[in-house]
């Protein structure tokens, strides 16, 4: 999902977010581009998402404060979605609410073991693999879509109760690796130090547990320190700010053009329709006998001359 969603805004906004944040050479670029830094990558997905976000709502709060109207997450989004012109406010606005939030329901599901928000995330997320050269992610999405919607219903509720992620491997040996450490006196842990601790690994976790609830207290669910965005998303803010990128939603006499300033296709504001399209046509060839959509548009970058969405 990350790098899916990094290369089809890369000349849009996602370079230049890279470039705010000390990504400028060469190499930093390509590597920003390929998310070969997952870590990296989701600070750099969290600092558009709360930014680009919280840019999109000032507009729509000053023409509610204008004509006296009541605030809602139902009115910003048909607002942002549907009411607004300016085809860079409407680009950035169908990217941060349906995708980059689906990115964080996704997270939070895996996190918390939340099949609900897991399948809605993919769901959301789903015309986008279907935009661009991902066989494989498109296979695996329109196989478990489909199979979810073949469950009988009498076993929706068992589907949904025992449906669940498993973490296996470097991931799973990362979050133990964690949560061990934590429990390590101060100084270089020797080796009779990590036998003590992950002998009693369990033990630990369930004391504390009950501690906390005893005391009333949040329990700690992990050693690791949570790094704050804020000073990174107030950069990215004033960026916007600073060009005027997504102050007038209204005005549908502007061009739509990356932050960079190079002059996209207007049709790059259809993205949506032609990518549910494209999706659709997929699930006619694999589960019909439906052909090839042929009249599927292409996106193209004017300046370049370069094919950035549908491939």
């Amino acid at each position: 999902m990350f790098k899916s969603f990094v290369e089809l805004n890369w000349n849009v906004f996602f370079s230049e977010l890279c470039k705010l944040m000390g990504l400028k050479s060469e190499n930093a670029q390509n590597a920003a581009k390929k998310c070969t830094d997952n870590h990296k990558t989701w600070s750099l997905l969290q600092i558009a998402y709360e930014g680009t976000l919280q840019e999109l709502m000032i507009p729509y709060v000053r023409e509610c404060l204008t004509s006296n109207s009541e605030l809602s997450p139902k009115g910003f989004l048909s607002f942002a979605l549907t009411e607004a012109k300016d085809p860079n406010y409407l680009y950035m606005a169908t990217m941060t609410l349906p995708y980059l939030q689906s990115i964080i329901n996704m997270r939070i599901g895996l996190r918390l073991g939340n099949s609900l928000a897991i399948n809605a995330a993919k769901t959301i997320f789903a015309p986008l693999f279907h935009s661009r050269n991902h066989a494989r992610y498109q296979e695996i999405e329109m196989s478990e879509a489909v199979q979810r919607l073949m469950v009988p219903k009498e076993l929706i509720p068992f589907y949904d109760e025992t449906e669940s992620v498993c973490l296996t491997g470097d991931k799973m040996s990362e979050v133990v690796n964690k949560e061990v450490q934590s429990w390590m006196p101060r100084g270089v842990p020797t080796g009779n130090d990590w036998i003590r601790v992950t002998r009693n690994w369990e033990t630990l976790k369930n004391l504390t547990k009950k501690a906390k609830e005893f005391t009333c207290t949040t329990a700690k669910k992990s050693g690791a320190r949570k790094i704050s965005l804020q000073e990174q998303i107030f950069a990215w803010r004033t960026l916007l700010r600073r060009k005027e990128y997504l102050l007038n939603p209204c005005d549908g006499n502007k061009k739509h053009i990356s932050l960079s300033s190079e002059e996209l296709d207007i049709e790059l504001l259809d993205f949506n329709t032609l990518a549910e399209r494209r999706r659709q046509s997929y699930f006619n060839r694999k589960y019909g006998d439906a052909q090839p959509d042929e009249t599927l548009t292409r996106f193209y970058n004017k300046k370049r001359n370069e094919r950035i969405v549908i491939c």
